[in-house]
């Protein structure tokens, strides 16, 4: 994603991406996070910087197919979601759908 000309900040955990986005002072446009994250499912993520950023645009992943119930959840408040393994091609062209919408 940097050498297309994203900003990217990496955490494996909420509390550490929390701490990401408080120090960067919220200035982020996307999150992309994994559904399970090391330490809380990945919506909760998602749900804590949504109440700090209402316009935050989301992305989610996962190589897991026995996530359905947290994959329902992400389709029905409308975020997007790539299964991995994935091409950067199709993540890249995701992230600038997602970025315009």
């Amino acid at each position: 994603l940097k050498k297309n000309g994203y900003t990217v900040f990496s955490a494996g955990s909420v509390k550490e991406a929390l701490d990401i986005y408080q120090q960067e002072k919220g200035e982020f446009h996307l999150v992309f996070t994994d559904i399970v994250l090391g330490d809380r499912p990945g919506i909760e993520l998602v749900d804590e910087l949504l109440t700090l950023n209402p316009e935050l645009k989301v992305i989610f992943t996962s190589g897991y197919l026995d996530e359905k119930t947290q994959l329902s959840i992400i389709q029905e408040k409308g975020f997007k979601f790539i299964q991995k393994p994935y091409q950067i091609t199709d993540l890249l062209t995701l992230l600038k759908q997602t970025l315009i919408s």
